[in-house]
């Protein structure tokens, strides 16, 4: 959606699979989404915010396991010719055992996060938001880029 040439919307779009087949099972429920952002203004989405993306996770493994969360995050948005920055920080990331807001737990994303002793299907949630700042140079558009989210065991 546009108003004019003052206007510009922003859309993150993520990949997220399967670490291990049949054992570790990754759902992407939302993208991370800026919305409408207005040229020469920034925008700062956290964890809790409705443009937040939400990843939830589970193994299937017998005990408990120690996990690995890793993103590989882009430093600019493009929109083919234009580039815009991004930034991610700990206000901007949260994780926890349960879908809600209350009692999440911070961590910074540009940085592996490890969670212990995780039990056999107990789901973790995830969510991630990011900061973008525009410039009054910078040409309208849809302004894209892709965070690649891996899970692992340790």
């Amino acid at each position: 959606m546009k108003l004019k040439n003052s206007l510009i919307a922003f859309i993150l779009l993520f990949t997220a699979g399967i670490s291990c087949a049949q054992s570790f099972y990754v759902f992407r429920h939302k993208d991370l989404n800026f919305g409408d952002v207005f040229i020469g203004y920034s925008k700062n989405i956290r964890h809790f915010d409705n443009g937040a993306a939400k990843f939830s996770l589970y193994h299937t493994f017998r005990g408990r396991r120690e996990i690995l969360v890793t993103f590989n995050l882009p430093k600019t948005l493009s929109n083919g010719k234009a580039f815009l920055p991004i930034t991610f920080n700990r206000r901007n990331a949260a994780w926890s055992f349960r879908d809600r807001k209350r009692n999440r737990r911070r961590f910074n994303p540009n940085y592996p996060l490890e969670i212990r002793r995780v039990r056999k299907n107990k789901k973790i949630f995830i969510w991630l938001g990011g900061k973008i700042k525009t410039n009054n140079n910078l040409p309208p558009g849809n302004y894209n880029g892709t965070i690649t989210l891996t899970v692992e065991f340790l």
